[in-house]
Order: C-alpha cells, then sequence, then structure tokens
C-alpha cells in the first residue's frame, strides 16, 4: 500500500485573530485546554485585568480553531468575538 504524501498548503501571509474574555483566574486552564488541542492555537494577553486575549492560528484551520475554543467553552466561561478590522 502507498504511502500518502501529507498536503502542502500555501504559506498563509497573516494569521486569523479572535478576540476572547474570560474570568482572570481562568486563564491558567484556558492555556492548558488550549494545548491540549495539538498547539491549534496560541494567545497572548492583551488586558491583564479584564482577561482579554488575542488568539491567533493559521487561517488553514479556522474551523479546528473555532471547534476548539467552543468545546472549551463548554468548560470555562469565555466570550469569542471577531478580531476588529480596522
Amino acid at each position: 500500500m502507498k504511502k500518502r504524501r501529507p498536503l502542502r498548503l500555501p504559506v498563509p501571509e497573516c494569521s486569523d485573530k479572535l478576540l476572547v474574555t474570560l474570568p482572570p483566574q481562568q486563564v491558567g486552564m484556558f492555556r492548558f485546554l488550549l494545548e491540549g488541542y495539538d498547539n491549534i492555537a496560541s494567545f497572548t494577553v492583551l488586558d491583564r485585568s479584564e482577561a482579554l486575549l488575542k488568539v491567533f492560528f493559521s487561517p488553514h484551520q479556522h474551523g479546528e480553531a473555532r471547534s476548539a475554543l467552543e468545546d472549551i467553552s463548554g468548560t470555562l466561561d469565555i466570550r469569542v468575538r471577531p478580531w476588529p478590522v480596522l
């Protein structure tokens, strides 16, 4: 049986981004849960006091990242919003 070659997608020029808010005490658990999805996305904290996060990921994996965030919302009280377009 022939071994399948991995699908090669073009390199994206920029990442897709979403805003996520959650209770500040849950940021560590959010990181832990997000890493459990094979590092499909990363995040940075934009406002520590309000726990406002910028979540970024490959545009090729937008559906998978949204699905992971939806799954996490079943465990944590997170709110996902679109990234503001300037």
